[in-house]
């Protein structure tokens, strides 16, 4: 049984990663066995070398192995347009701020299994962690059934690898957060995934003075109702890509609530919903208040000024970092263009603006 969640978690986070279709490893080239988490019958795949995760990873290709820079390479200033000041800003501070430095240490393949617990682990496969081999990052999760002292466990003996190397951790079903659990893992987490949850407010982790200093991604897969509130970034002072995926949905996002971001590159707003058939109420309610109300005009003048944090991005643009980098993200995965005249609220024009209302 256990075998089986953690090929769940394996799908999961291949789309997570990779923002994938429903049959979760569009895109990627080898064959392999996984399993349907609806039938619970193994299903083979096919991965694509050299370009595991959408979002994330920074691989070159060598004899079927992924390779990750490890080294910090001389500063250059990136390149940017120059026709937007506020983004000009944002390169600036980003070329300005220090970048940890990772070491990727040894770990043995033994201490690389033996870390998991009952419902949390790393993934060791050859397309993830590959036993911890010393040229990959860690791809950590744990399951819904994980309690917070399974889960703080956990995170405690990831940090007890001593692996300076980035980890991404998933974290799935409800549950709550302290200081204490994300601590052992503070100084090399650099994506952080939500699978859902449900209702769920951003402000736990500043209630629980939690500070993750090197987070470059925040995600919610499958989450809805999700509350953002003005300082519920704080405790993530380098984040650069918040992504709201695979149907998840906005309830609230108080005015000026992204601004403690300074570093904030992209967001994405609408991923994996279906809208050819009728829309569901939560998808119809998350696009009227963002994309039409009088509510969130603010959040559109905000974006106008700001058309970069929802324009596509090419690979590596955005960060890299202790082993992941973000890949190239397309126009049509990253929001819903929306007309606000129509009922069904959907834009003909595929390639239009984020709303009808905009001038863009």
């Amino acid at each position: 049984m256990r075998k089986f969640h953690t090929l769940v978690i394996c799908i999961f986070i291949c789309a997570l990663v990779g923002g994938l279709d429903a049959d979760g490893f569009k895109d990627l080239n080898y064959n392999m066995e996984n399993w349907n988490p609806g039938t619970g019958k193994p299903v083979t795949t096919s991965l694509n070398r050299g370009r595991m995760r959408e979002d994330y990873i920074h691989p070159t290709t060598h004899e079927s192995q992924w390779k990750y820079d490890v080294t910090r390479g001389p500063a250059t200033r990136p390149v940017g347009s120059t026709a937007n000041p506020l983004f000009e800003e944002v390169l600036q501070r980003s070329f300005e701020q220090a970048k940890p430095v990772f070491h990727f240490n040894k770990i043995s393949p033994e201490n690389c299994t033996s870390v998991a617990t009952d419902n949390c682990g790393i993934l060791t496969g050859k397309a993830f962690s590959d036993n911890c081999a010393p040229t990959n990052p860690l791809f950590t999760y744990c399951q819904a059934g994980a309690g917070d002292f399974e889960a703080k466990y956990f995170l405690q003996r990831i940090g007890r690898l001593n692996a300076s190397r980035g980890v991404i951790l998933t974290l799935s079903g409800e549950r709550g957060v302290t200081k204490e659990m994300f601590q052992p893992v503070a100084d090399i987490l650099v994506v952080l995934q939500f699978v859902k949850f449900h209702q769920m407010s951003v402000a736990i982790f500043s209630a629980a003075a939690i500070r993750l200093p090197i987070l470059r991604v925040l995600q919610f897969y499958n989450c809805t109702g999700i509350v953002l509130q003005r300082g519920d970034f704080l405790p993530f002072p380098s984040l650069r890509m918040v992504q709201f995926l695979k149907s998840s949905t906005i309830a609230s996002i108080e005015d000026n609530a992204f601004e403690p971001l300074m570093y904030l590159r992209h967001i994405t707003f609408e991923h994996g919903f279906d809208t050819s058939s009728n829309l569901s109420p939560e998808l119809k309610s998350h696009l009227s208040l963002l994309h039409c109300s009088r509510e969130y005009k603010w959040l559109r003048d905000w974006l106008q000024l700001r058309p970069y944090l929802i324009a596509p991005k090419n690979a590596g643009a955005v960060f890299n970092l202790g082993g992941f980098q973000n890949m190239k993200r397309e126009k049509g995965s990253i929001f819903i263009p929306v007309d606000c005249a129509t009922p069904r609220l959907i834009a003909d024009n595929i390639d239009g603006p984020f709303s009808s209302l905009m001038e863009m």
